[in-house]
């Protein structure tokens, strides 16, 4: 990641969005990039994120495995 430090003036008025994403533009008005406050605690996602799966279907998925590998696979159809 590139850090990039900013003068007083850009750090007040970023300071001041505390709870949305704002456009950074240059001076002619093309947007360069967005600002995301970091408002949250280290390690926790974004307010109003949610995980796409359940806790359960994590904790299944990490159990134990069945089936055959690939090359058991390839075996099994005259490949190996």
């Amino acid at each position: 990641m590139t850090r990039i430090t900013l003068d007083a003036d850009a750090c007040q008025r970023l300071d001041a969005i505390v709870d949305h994403t704002a456009e950074i533009c240059d001076a002619e008005g093309r947007v360069i990039g967005y600002f995301v406050p970091d408002g949250r605690r280290p390690g926790q996602p974004p307010e109003g994120f949610e995980i796409p799966r359940s806790a359960e279907l994590t904790e299944h998925r990490r159990g134990p495995r069945s089936g055959r590998t690939l090359d058991e696979i390839l075996r099994s159809m005259g490949v190996r």
